[in-house]
């Protein structure tokens, strides 16, 4: 079971530190795609954000605190920060890294929650996963020509 709350904890960081990249993305737009891409890194952040509060509250329902500091979050998180302003297309690559690395950790948390029957776990992370491929296929959509 401990190896489960840790991955779901890496979750936790992970899903905040791509929150606030995102952020800084929406904050930080140019170019002939401001509007659309302004709108769609908000719709993503706000879904991310929307998923904090409930990553953290499974973590509690396994009997273990969640991390709750940035400090912390930089530790067990591989999502990189992001110190550049970049362009549009670098941050929509940027995105689809990001993105994939937290289906994949999804993908084994999931497994893990599986093997433990922690079902409301199971559903919420198959929901999110669902999330993050729509969310996937919208951003490889947007490198399109």
């Amino acid at each position: 079971m401990e190896v489960l709350i840790e991955v779901i904890k890496k979750y936790l960081a992970d899903n905040f530190s791509l929150y606030v990249k995102v952020l800084g993305f929406h904050w930080n737009i140019t170019g002939k795609r401001f509007i659309q891409l302004h709108e769609f890194f908000q719709t993503f952040y706000e879904d991310l954000e929307n998923a904090n509060d409930k990553i953290a509250e499974h973590i509690r329902t396994l009997d273990s605190f969640a991390p709750g500091s940035m400090s912390r979050f930089l530790e067990i998180t591989e999502i990189e920060c992001e110190k550049n302003i970049l362009k549009a297309d670098e941050m929509i690559l940027k995105l689809i890294e990001d993105n994939e690395k937290i289906i994949n950790t999804m993908n084994i948390a999931l497994k893990l929650a599986q093997k433990f029957e922690q079902e409301g776990l199971v559903n919420f992370l198959g929901e999110r996963i669902e999330n993050h491929k729509k969310f996937q296929w919208m951003f490889k959509s947007l490198m399109e020509d």
